[in-house]
């Protein structure tokens, strides 16, 4: 019996109305911020640049700007991932429910069966945490996902029809593919070899039609000609590579500037190898992604699918099986064995976990057929027992009876199989929705304005974290924001091919070719440095030099002529001795008013931060809680160091500094193991007890302006309230050394040792 149509429509519709419930409004993390920049711009994005991607996002925004939408580009963004999201899970859908029709072509009470298991696999794919979370956002993803499902969707319709029209446009699809993301050339090469055997295409006769189908596949890949195109016609500032040379354009698609075959360049030793990485895979399958409420469910009914059409007595079908095998252990085997992301790492766990998105579309679609055949179980026993009675002659009393109570018994069957997989949709969409809402997902798009709003007007804003130079491009590029900053990305300039981006910027001046290490070969040949950048810069920007993020190579010279002045979540770069701050007692106040109030800005923006219980270690929110309490140290530590320094009226900023350490303390739960602040608490107290003549309201007015995430310092602190507020602080500075010294790690502090003899001293006094 031919499968209902309405069953991938129903789950595309629901999948859809999820999606655009719990869809993220503005940028995330990872990559999105930067992708859709270059989408808004028809620009190159980092390697292997993904065409594709860039112009649905170009047709995207430019559709919000004609239609006068007043939605940011990158929400109209993340509507295409939901609705591309939603396709895939209707393909699941589709081939779940044909496939089993295909494999046994039963009764009406069959294909019923056949459809609940459609849905419940497609349901599932869209509510498993992975792709719910990627099919919200504006990434690749929910394209690759889209495409590796219409692949197999191909690959299904040539087995079952080998005509001209189903290869030609399998193998276009197929090119189409690599134009977003590489990983489906892992389906790609083993569903190629399947459709080659099933068409019989190795044969001389069929050799026009193989010749074609590459000719298909080449017209799909040749989206790729779009980028020399796109950098030729609309040459920018922000954008990746060199794609105006064949050559240039050959490494970009090869992924050369960072390793072809890898995803990570930094320090692999000790990563995880082939065993450990299929290990966490089907782990993460069968606790996370699979959605079953009891342990191994996931598990069960996938391998029950691949047995029951591995069994299948249909060719077709069982050859359909066949090449999602094929697939899947393709896929697993190959980028389990090249993926170099040190899986102990958290995050960079996270973003080795996005690229199992792909393989997981083979295993919902055996999960539905393990559902369907288990479902239909009696057709198969009703087989055998008819075979053993022989068919029936002559007409019983009881006939009509009995075949009014078989009717009764097939459904209220069919109603049970329909209402477990509701439960078990119901069940999976209850303990993921919370977790993977991401309605009110702004991190990202705070943590941008924070950084580029803190900045004075025609500022240089050097970044070198890949969180902080793909919100801010996006902010710049889509959004127009703060156009009069210049925001360059470092680890760019480190690539030979940053000479002829030199012209984009026409305000800079560049002391050489590329950014290298000092005293290298390369940086002989014509090359500079960090200091050498700074130096040539420094008095073309009104507004000063910023810098985000760390170097990419070791370099010390420039902190001789430079200090890095924490400034919310940047760093202001100050030529010592030179400009309004750090000059004198006077300008060191000025600075710590001046950063106070951008911190007051940034405080403002995060009125809450990301909830650690939902963001974990392993996402790019959490991050953004990370940056947020250690900048804000950043500046108590600085300021402390800068006042201990000052002769007499420094207990405003003593005070300052120990507030929002203590406040740090209370709220960051790596603190406890923090020993430097604790060291850090401890100066500032003990210099507060020394203090003389001094009150303590100046620095509580300071501490009463500031807020964490909402709570005013004061309010959540218990702080110097006491009129002895000299005890307080001595009892603090007591407990917070007593606590640097007993930490194990503390004895590696250069000033331990000192530390020791004076907390060591005052007992003996006191005693």
């Amino acid at each position: 019996m031919p499968p209902s149509r309405h069953i991938p429509l129903i789950v595309f519709a629901s999948s859809l109305q999820l999606y655009l419930l719990t869809l993220c409004p503005t940028i995330n993390g990872g990559d999105a911020g930067e992708l859709v920049a270059e989408g808004c711009s028809l620009g190159t994005a980092h390697p292997p640049g993904y065409p594709l991607y860039t112009v649905v996002v170009y047709f995207t925004t430019a559709l919000g700007k004609v239609l006068n939408l007043s939605f940011p580009p990158a929400y109209l963004v993340n509507i295409v991932s939901a609705t591309l999201g939603a396709l895939s899970s209707a393909i699941i859908a589709f081939l779940v429910e044909s496939t089993l029709n295909m494999a046994h072509q039963g009764s009406k009470d069959s294909a019923s069966y056949y459809s609940s298991a459609a849905f419940a696999a497609g349901m599932l794919y869209t509510v498993s945490p992975l792709t719910w979370q990627y099919h919200t956002t504006a990434e690749v993803f929910a394209l690759n996902n889209f495409l590796s499902a219409l692949i197999l969707l191909t690959g299904y319709f040539y087995i079952d029809a080998p005509n001209q029209a189903n290869l030609m446009s399998g193998a276009f699809v197929c090119g189409l593919a690599m134009c977003n993301q590489h990983t489906t050339i892992l389906f790609e090469i083993p569903l190629i070899l399947a459709m080659i055997n099933a068409g019989k295409l190795y044969l001389p006769a069929n050799f026009p039609k193989l010749i074609s189908a590459g000719v298909s596949y080449l017209v799909g890949i040749s989206m790729y000609a779009l980028l020399p195109i796109f950098s030729t016609l609309n040459h920018h500032p922000g954008s990746w590579g060199d794609v105006q040379t064949v050559k240039g354009l050959f490494n970009h698609f090869v992924r050369a500037d960072y390793g072809s075959f890898q995803l990570y360049s930094g320090d692999t030793k000790g990563t995880e190898g082939f065993q450990e990485r299929t290990m966490a895979y089907f782990d993460d399958f069968n606790n996370e992604q699979g959605g079953f409420p009891f342990p191994y469910g996931a598990v069960i009914f996938v391998v029950a699918g691949w047995f029951f059409l591995s069994s299948a007595k249909n060719k077709k079908a069982r050859f359909f099986g066949c090449t999602l095998t094929a697939c899947f252990v393709f896929y697993c085997c190959i980028f389990h064995t090249l993926s170099n992301l040190p899986l102990h790492n958290p995050l960079l766990f996270g973003v080795h976990q996005r690229f199992w998105q792909q393989p997981n579309i083979v295993l919902f679609i055996f999960m539905g057929f393990g559902l369907g055949k288990t479902f239909d179980l009696d057709f198969v026993l009703d087989g055998v027992r008819g075979s053993r009675k022989g068919k029936g002659k002559g007409k019983g009393k009881g006939k009509g009876k009995g075949k009014g109570k078989e009717t009764k018994d097939t459904n209220l069957k069919k109603n049970v199989a329909g209402i477990l997989c509701l439960g078990l949709v119901a069940f999976a969409t209850g303990k993921n929705y919370s977790k993977i809402d991401q309605s009110s997902n702004v991190y990202f798009d705070n943590y941008a304005r924070s950084i580029l709003e803190s900045l004075p007007k025609e500022s240089l804003l050097i970044i070198n974290y890949d969180q902080q130079w793909t919100s801010v491009r996006y902010l710049q590029e889509c959004e127009g924001v703060r156009p009069d900053v210049t925001s360059l990305n470092l680890s760019m300039m480190s690539f030979k091919w940053w000479e002829k981006k030199h012209e984009l910027y026409p305000r800079m001046k560049f002391p050489g070719t590329h950014y290298t290490k000092p005293n290298t070969v390369t940086w002989k040949e014509g090359a500079f440095t960090f200091f050498e950048l700074l130096d040539a810069n420094y008095e073309l920007f009104a507004g000063g030099i910023y810098m985000g993020g760390k170097l990419n190579y070791q370099e010390t010279d420039y902190m001789a002529k430079y200090d890095q002045l924490p400034w919310g979540f940047v760093s202001r770069m100050h030529q010592k001795g030179v400009g309004p701050y750090l000059n004198g007692k006077e300008g060191f106040k000025k600075y710590a008013e001046k950063s106070r109030n951008v911190w007051l800005d940034v405080a403002a923006a995060f009125t809450t931060l990301p909830d650690t219980d939902k963001y974990g270690l392993e996402s790019w929110e959490w991050t953004i809680q990370r940056e947020y309490l250690d900048h804000m140290v950043e500046r108590a530590s600085y300021i402390l160091e800068c006042a201990l320094e000052l002769e007499g009226e420094n207990l405003e900023f003593l005070i300052e500094a120990a507030g929002i350490m203590e406040m740090a303390v209370l709220k960051d739960e790596l603190a406890v193991d923090n020993y430097s602040l604790d060291k850090n608490l401890g100066l500032a107290y003990m210099h507060m007890v020394r203090s003389k003549g001094e009150t303590i309201e100046k620095g509580l007015r300071n501490l009463e302006s500031m807020t964490f995430a909402g709570e005013n310092f004061l309010d959540v602190l218990d702080f110097l309230h006491d009129e002895e507020w000299k005890g307080f602080a001595t009892n603090r500075w007591a407990a917070t050394w007593k606590k640097f010294l007993a930490h194990e790690d503390a004895r590696k502090d250069a000033s331990y040792e000192a530390i020791q003899k004076i907390y060591s001293a005052v007992y003996e006094k006191a005693n």
